[in-house]
């Protein structure tokens, strides 16, 4: 029995937006293929043209943690704010990975909004409080993500934390906030 990424099914059955077949910068950032990034990119593409799950290219290197794609999305001008379908960034799929080193690496190559909000105006730090990494809320509070944003439920990402029974982001935000 076969099993695919997840991603695999969304760039390969459901296409892009360019007539139902998948972008060529879309299969190879998917893929990994350096060197036909490469080769898309001196062409001077549409770096954020969305496929029918409203994912770019950017999106695609996260999901399949290509660290080197990712960094030549960025320098080309990939847009850091564009929401998928599902209201993610391109942030809040890095944390989702749970890879504290793509989200680090991320936040230091890409020009973002650290506190870009998606579906329910949940951020980055809402979601990696309710994984229950501290690693990664660490991360993300270093590059100034803030503790006391809200989203659409008044929910901070400590009440989140708490709700989902993330014991560890739990104590890490107390202590964060006893200490202040």
């Amino acid at each position: 029995m076969f099993s695919f990424h997840p991603a695999f099914y969304i760039i390969t059955i459901r296409g892009d937006d360019s007539g139902g077949k998948p972008g060529k910068l879309h299969q190879a950032s998917l893929s990994g293929d350096e060197v036909e990034v490469r080769n898309i990119l001196s062409k001077g593409p549409d770096l954020n043209l969305l496929d029918k799950s409203g994912r770019t290219p950017l999106h695609l290197a996260i999901l399949g943690r290509h660290v080197k794609i990712i960094e030549m999305l960025l320098e080309a001008g990939a847009d850091t704010s564009r929401l998928d379908e599902s209201q993610d960034a391109p942030l809040h799929m890095a944390v989702r990975t749970g890879d504290e080193n793509l989200v680090g690496i991320f936040l230091r190559l890409a020009n973002c909004d650290v506190n870009i909000k998606g579906h329910g105006s949940r951020t980055a730090l809402h979601i990696a409080a309710d994984m229950d990494k501290i690693s990664i809320c660490k991360i993300l509070m270093e590059h100034g993500a803030s503790p006391d944003c809200c989203d659409d439920d008044n929910v901070t990402p400590l009440t989140q934390a708490v709700e989902k029974g993330a014991k560890n982001a739990a104590e890490f935000f107390f202590r964060r906030r006893s200490a202040a």
